[in-house]
C-alpha cells in the first residue's frame, strides 16, 4: 500500500473523519461541563535531609549521594501515601463530618443513603466518642473489631476511604530540594484545606514516633552490645597482665620504644651520607675530567705523590677504626673524639702538602689545575668519610635490631592472649562507635521534619479546561479514527478500485466498467442518448475506451477469461461487441465457456452450424440448445453450446481451432471467445494458444486469493499475447 492510495482513502472518508473528531470534542466538551468544580489546597514540608552531616550531595562521591537522597526521598513519600497514614487522615475526616452540628461546624459531605448501612444516632455518637478517644493514639489497632467495621462502611460512603484519599491526594519531591509539596484536590475548598492541614500534622506525628521507636531499639541494642564487648575486653586485660606477671614478661613495647627511636635516628643519619657520596662522587668525575683537560700527562713527581698518598691511606684507616669505636660506645667517649679531630687535621695537613706540592711542580704552570687537585682531593677525602660513615650506620642498625628482635618473646600463650586481646579492644572501639552515633542520633533525629509552607483554603476551582480536553479528544478520535482507516486499508485485499487491483495483480491494466443497478441493461439506449444519470455516461464512455484500445491492438481474436466464475465475463463480451458494432464493425462472439455457458442463451446461430460442435467428436447430443436471439445488436453472431464435462483441449480435438477462426476472420472483424474460470478450470489456458490476445475480467467486490496469484502469474507469463485487465462493477465512489 503506497502513502497516496492511503491519502487518496482518508480524502474520501475526510467526512467521516470530521464527523467523529467533532462529535468526540463536543462530547468531551459537554461532559467535562458536568463535572464539579474542583479545589486543590498545597503545603510544604522541609526535611532537612540534604542538611544533615551524614548526607553530604556536595562531598565526597556525589553520585552516591544523590543515590542516597533520592533513596531517601523516595521512602519518605512512599510511608506518606501509605495506609496507615491515610487511615490516620481518614479518621480526622470522619470526625469532622461526623461531629459537625450543621449550624456552627458544616460537614464538608453528606453521603447518600443506603438502605443496607443503617446507623442510629446513638450508634454515631458512640463511634465519634471512639474516634475521640483514639485521635492521639499512634498505635495501629486502635480500633476495636466491629468498630474498624463500622469505619470501613461509613469511611466508603463519605469516600474518606484510604484507596478513594490516595487518589485525591498528590505527593512529590520539588525538583532536588529539600522541601515535598503535599497538594489535596476535592469538590469543597475547606475540605481540601483541612484534608493538607490534618495530613501533615498526623504525618509528622506518625514519622517522629516511628522514627524514636527506631532510635531507642537501636539505643538499647547498641548498649547491649557496649557492655558486652567492654566486658569481653577488660577480662583479656586481666588475663595478659596475670601471664605477663607469672611468667616474667617484660613490657615489650616500652622496652623497645627507645630502639625504634634510635633506628628512625639511623636512618635518616644513613640517607645523609648516601645522597653526601652521591654528591662527592658526582663532583670527583668532575674534576677528575677538568684535570685531564688541563693537564694529560702527569709523571713527573709520581713518587713524592705515591707517597703522601700512603701516608692518607694509614690515616684513613686509622680514622674509620676509631670512628667505628666511636660510634659503637654511642658518641659518649670524648678521647676518642678528641682523636679523631687530630686525625682529621693530620689528613688535611697531608692534603695540602700533595697540594703544594703539585704547584710546585715544573710540569703545572696553570694557576687552575692547582684549584682543580685541591677539590679532587676535597672530594676524595669526604668520599671516604662518608662511605666510612655509612658503614658505621649501617653495622649499628643491624645492632639495634637484632637487639629488638631478641626482645620479643617467642612464648605461645603470650602470643594467643595478645591476638585475643586486640582483637577484643578493636571490637570494643567498634561497639562504643556505634553505640555514640546511635544515641547522638536518638537525641536529634526527631526534629529534622517541619511545615515550611503550612495550607491555605484555596480561593477559586481548579480550571477544567474543557476547551483543551475537547480538542484533544477530537485530535485523539481523528487520530484513532485514521489509525483504523490505515490497518482497514493495509490489510484490505479487495479490488475496490483500479490502484488496488493494479498493485495487487501487475497485470498492463486497460481499463473499468462501473457498476450499474440495473441488471438488465437496454444497450442501445445507453449508447444513443444522453442519459440523465451520470454513472450511465460513465459507463458508456469505459466502453468506448475499452473499444479503441482492441481496435489499436490490431489483433482479431480476443479470448476473454476471469479468475472466478460470475465476474462478469458474459456482460463484458456482450457489451463490447455491442459497441465495436456501432462503429459498424462485425463480431463473432465464440462461447468456449463450456462449463458455465450463459453466452449460448443469445446464440444467434445453430448449434449444427457451429463447426466447432460438428466436427470431430460429436457432443451435441450432450445437451440441449437453448434457443436463439438476437439481442438486438447488427452485425453480431452468437455462436453457443450445449456444454461439456471435458476440458476444451478435449472438445476441440481433431479440430484446427486457429484455423477455424482465420475462415472466419474472413467474414467477421473481431473474434471474441469466452473462456471459464482460471482458478477452476484448465480452458483458458488450453485456448490461449489459439487466439491474438488474452483479456482478464476482475470483480472489483472480490477479493485477492491465493489461486489468484498462480492465474496472475500464468497471465504474466503470456507477454505480449496478454492485452491487459478489465475491472468490473467499480463503484464510483471508490475513484471520485
Amino acid at each position: 500500500m503506497d502513502l497516496q492510495y492511503f491519502m487518496h482513502v482518508l480524502w474520501k472518508r475526510k467526512w467521516l473523519l470530521l464527523v467523529v473528531g467533532l462529535v468526540a470534542a463536543v462530547a468531551t466538551f459537554f461532559l467535562v461541563g458536568l463535572t464539579p468544580y474542583k479545589f486543590k489546597s498545597r503545603a510544604v514540608i522541609e526535611t532537612n535531609f540534604l542538611n544533615n552531616a551524614r548526607l553530604n550531595v556536595l562531598g565526597d562521591n556525589p553520585f552516591i549521594q544523590a543515590y542516597q537522597a533520592e533513596s531517601m526521598f523516595s521512602e519518605v513519600m512512599e510511608q506518606m501515601k501509605s495506609r496507615p497514614v491515610l487511615k490516620l487522615l481518614s479518621e480526622e475526616l470522619l470526625y469532622h463530618d461526623l461531629s459537625a452540628d450543621g449550624v456552627e461546624v458544616e460537614p464538608f459531605r453528606v453521603p447518600e443513603v443506603d438502605e443496607d448501612i443503617t446507623y442510629s444516632r446513638s450508634e454515631l455518637e458512640d463511634f465519634v466518642a471512639v474516634l475521640s478517644s483514639t485521635k492521639d493514639t499512634l498505635a495501629a489497632p486502635r480500633l476495636e473489631k466491629h468498630n474498624r467495621l463500622t469505619f470501613n462502611e461509613l469511611a466508603k460512603a463519605f469516600e474518606y476511604d484510604p484507596e478513594t484519599l490516595y487518589e485525591d491526594l498528590e505527593v512529590a519531591r520539588k525538583g532536588e530540594s529539600d522541601f515535598i509539596a503535599i497538594e489535596f484536590t476535592s469538590e469543597h475548598p475547606g475540605l481540601s484545606y483541612f484534608a493538607v492541614q490534618k495530613f501533615c500534622e498526623e504525618f509528622l506525628n506518625f514519622y517522629e514516633a516511628d522514627i524514636l521507636a527506631t532510635e531507642d531499639s537501636d539505643v538499647r541494642k547498641f548498649r547491649e552490645e557496649l557492655n558486652s564487648k567492654r566486658a569481653a575486653f577488660r577480662r583479656l586485660t586481666d588475663e595478659l597482665d596475670a601471664y605477663r606477671s607469672a611468667n616474667n614478661i617484660v613490657d615489650v613495647e616500652k622496652q623497645s620504644s627507645t630502639l625504634i627511636e634510635r633506628i628512625s635516628e639511623l636512618n635518616v643519619s644513613i640517607e645523609q651520607e648516601r645522597q653526601n657520596i652521591l654528591k662527592q662522587k658526582k663532583a670527583l668525575a668532575t674534576t677528575t675530567r677538568e684535570i685531564g683537560k688541563i693537564a694529560p700527562e702527569m709523571n713527573d713527581g709520581f713518587a713524592k705523590k705515591q707517597y703522601l698518598n700512603e701516608d692518607l691511606e694509614k690515616i684513613q684507616q686509622e680514622i674509620k677504626l676509631n670512628r667505628n669505636k666511636y660510634l659503637a660506645g654511642g658518641r659518649k667517649d670524648k678521647a676518642l673524639e678528641e682523636k679523631l679531630e687530630n686525625l682529621a687535621a693530620r689528613r688535611d695537613d697531608i692534603g695540602r702538602q700533595m697540594a703544594l706540592y703539585e704547584v710546585r711542580n715544573e710540569r703545572l704552570e696553570d694557576s687552575r689545575l692547582e684549584d682543580l687537585l685541591e677539590k679532587k682531593v676535597d672530594a676524595e677525602i669526604e668520599l671516604q668519610s662518608a662511605q666510612n660513615a655509612l658503614r658505621g650506620y649501617e653495622s649499628e642498625i643491624r645492632r639495634l635490631t637484632g637487639d629488638q628482635a631478641q626482645m620479643v618473646t617467642d612464648d605461645a600463650g603470650y602470643k594467643n592472649l595478645k591476638s585475643e586481646w586486640d582483637l577484643a579492644q578493636i571490637e570494643y572501639q567498634d561497639a562504643k562507635y556505634k553505640f555514640d552515633k546511635a544515641e547522638i542520633s536518638a537525641t536529634v533525629h526527631g526534629s529534622q521534619m517541619r511545615i515550611f509552607e503550612p495550607a491555605e483554603i484555596p480561593d477559586e476551582a481548579e480550571p477544567r479546561h474543557r476547551a483543551i480536553l475537547g480538542a484533544f479528544a477530537g485530535v485523539a478520535g481523528t487520530t484513532l479514527t485514521t489509525v483504523l482507516l490505515f490497518l482497514l486499508t493495509f490489510f484490505d485485499r479487495s479490488f475496490s478500485n483500479p490502484e488496488q487491483f493494479k498493485k495487487m495483480s501487475s497485470l498492463p491494466f486497460l481499463g473499468m466498467i462501473n457498476k450499474l443497478k440495473d441488471k438488465q441493461l437496454d444497450l442501445a439506449a445507453i449508447f444513443g442518448s444522453n442519459a440523465a444519470d451520470k454513472n450511465y455516461d460513465y459507463f458508456k464512455e469505459a466502453v468506448r475506451k475499452l473499444r479503441y484500445t482492441m481496435e489499436a491492438s490490431d489483433a482479431r481474436s480476443f479470448l476473454i477469461t476471469s479468475n472466478k466464475k460470475g465476474e462478469g465475463k458474459s456482460f463484458i463480451v456482450l457489451t463490447l461487441a455491442y459497441a465495436l458494432s456501432l462503429n459498424n464493425r462485425r463480431v463473432l462472439i465464440i462461447d468456449t465457456n463450456f462449463k458455465n455457458n450463459s453466452l449460448s442463451a443469445f446464440s444467434n446461430v445453430p448449434n449444427d452450424e457451429n463447426p466447432l460442435l460438428t466436427s470431430g467428436q460429436n457432443v451435441g447430443n450432450t445437451g440441449s440448445n437453448l434457443g436463439t436471439q438476437n439481442f438486438r445488436m447488427n452485425g453480431v453472431d452468437i455462436m453457443g453450446n450445449v456444454g461439456d464435462a471435458r476440458s476444451a483441449s478435449e472438445v476441440l480435438a481433431g479440430k484446427n481451432l486457429r484455423s477455424i477462426l482465420r475462415n472466419y476472420e474472413l467474414e467477421y472483424d473481431y473474434i471474441l471467445l469466452e473462456a471459464a474460470a482460471l482458478n477452476e478450470y484448465s480452458d483458458a489456458r488450453e485456448l490461449s494458444q489459439f487466439v491474438d490476445k488474452v483479456i482478464l475480467v476482475a470483480d472489483a467486490e472480490n477479493k485477492l486469493t491465493n489461486e489468484d496469484q498462480d492465474s496472475y502469474a500464468f497471465l504474466r507469463n503470456l507477454g505480449s499475447k496478454l492485452l491487459g485487465s478489465i475491472l468490473n462493477k467499480v463503484s464510483l465512489k471508490e475513484i471520485r
